[in-house]
């Protein structure tokens, strides 16, 4: 609240368009890991156009109809097989699952841009960095909640519901299965997948 109190709204989505844009490579290579090779080409489009016209902090991609599609290793894991297991709130950063709590650390580890930044910033600064983008996804999850939230009378079961059907919605990429059970999508190259 003080973040948002303290930084005008325009500072902030430079801020956010800045993580989006170093997300980027994140969503090339799970695409690709996914086999969602015109989804990787599009993140890889997202790059040069955002880092060359908008500097890494304005998205003239979306405007340019190239919208960003999220991957992470969750949802890579999710196409492999791997069921999501329990769901957890993880502090600061809100609903997920085991399976996509573990794909959020793997994405942090092999993020392309930390060996960059370990030789341009200083320790302190990269956990100041990693402080920003913690404040930046936390409020990000406030706007995309609050209405949610509102009239509800069990928040966490709500919050619950609607991230895994979100989550649901993101792994099969809108082409949701007959069944309501089906938690994993078809691997790459399967036949029921080719025939969608």
């Amino acid at each position: 609240n003080v973040y948002r109190a303290v930084v005008p709204a325009e500072p902030r989505r430079a801020i956010s368009n800045g993580y989006n844009w170093l997300q980027e490579p994140i969503n090339l290579g799970n695409g690709l890991a996914q086999g969602k090779v015109k989804s990787a080409f599009r993140a890889f489009d997202r790059i040069l156009i955002n880092g060359f016209l908008g500097l890494a902090v304005a998205d003239h991609a979306t405007g340019m109809g190239l919208v960003e599609e999220e991957h992470d290793f969750g949802q890579t894991m999710a196409v492999w097989g791997v069921p999501s297991g329990p769901f957890v709130m993880l502090p600061f950063l809100g609903p997920s699952t085991a399976r996509d709590a573990i794909g959020f650390v793997v994405d942090v580890v092999f993020d392309p841009f930390n060996p960059v930044q370990n030789r341009i910033i200083s320790q302190e600064e990269q956990f100041l960095q990693f402080g920003v983008r913690i404040l930046d996804v936390r409020s990000g999850l406030r706007d995309q909640g609050e209405q949610l939230l509102a009239g509800a009378a069990d928040p966490y079961a709500t919050t619950r519901a609607a991230w895994l059907q979100l989550r649901r919605y993101q792994i099969f990429d809108g082409n949701l299965p007959n069944s309501d059970e089906a938690d994993i999508p078809p691997p790459p190259g399967d036949p029921a997948q080719d025939a969608e």
